[in-house]
């Protein structure tokens, strides 16, 4: 399923979404993670990767990436819903493609 065909609501205690929403269109980032809100149980978390940048692109292998920088994530996570707590951090490693890459991670939890 993808995430703008989610649905449930208070299903869930965690989403793990390693290197999944880095290919949602940014435009349609917000309301998966607003989805991804709804669907966690109270005190649910929320742990996703993205690839780091300022651009909307495709790798070698023509694969889509919403390259965002941790401004902008935190602003789209802050549009998504209330969350009770918000940790973005960055490390330096690769992709499928080998490239080296920077990576940020969130782990976000839905008021309990």
């Amino acid at each position: 399923m993808a995430f703008h065909e989610l649905d449930d609501v208070a299903a869930y205690d965690g989403v793990w979404a390693c290197a999944c929403l880095l290919h949602a269109p940014r435009e349609e980032l917000t309301d998966d993670l607003a989805r991804i809100f709804r669907a966690l149980r109270p005190g649910g978390v929320l742990t996703a990767s993205f690839k780091a940048g300022n651009s909307e692109g495709r790798d070698r292998f023509g694969r889509y990436y919403n390259y965002i920088d941790a401004d902008q994530l935190r602003a789209h996570l802050a549009a998504s819903g209330a969350w009770a707590s918000l940790d973005i951090t960055e490390n330096d490693g690769s992709g499928y493609d080998g490239e080296p890459t920077r990576w940020l991670w969130v782990e976000a939890r839905k008021r309990g």
